[in-house]
């Protein structure tokens, strides 16, 4: 990240007790959401500033980047179905790891962390 960049963010504050702890403007209450609205709506640079003399220029700037920044972090699910299914196959997966280590546990199959390690692996590149 530049210096520049560091500089913008520095205009986007997150305050509990401002705007319900959202990111804002300078400490305002205009939240960087609402800047994104109305770029998304059609405005211009120039019409938003005209519109909301509060904000700068910069404030724009920023709230992009903090925007832009927040979406590298942030994993956008559309497949749900998938997603589901694959939490289902690895709590099963995970349930059937566990069975086995008590199973093996209870039998004293085990002489050290190491080989109950190894054997839940095996267990589960069975299971996959």
């Amino acid at each position: 990240m530049t210096v520049d960049q560091k500089t913008l963010l520095e205009r986007i504050t997150i305050k509990p007790g401002l705007m319900g702890g959202r990111p804002t403007v300078r400490g305002l209450r205009f939240p960087v959401g609402d800047v994104l609205e109305l770029l998304a709506s059609g405005l211009s640079e120039k019409e938003i500033l005209e519109e909301h003399p509060v904000l700068e220029k910069e404030d724009i700037k920023a709230a992009l980047l903090y925007a832009s920044l927040r979406l590298k972090n942030t994993a956008v699910i559309k497949d749900w179905e998938s997603l589901y299914q694959a939490k289902d196959k690895l709590e099963k997966t995970t349930a059937k790891i566990r069975l086995a280590d008590m199973i093996g546990a209870a039998k004293g199959n085990y002489n050290s962390i190491g080989e109950i390690d190894d054997h839940i692996n095996k267990l589960r590149d069975e299971w996959e």
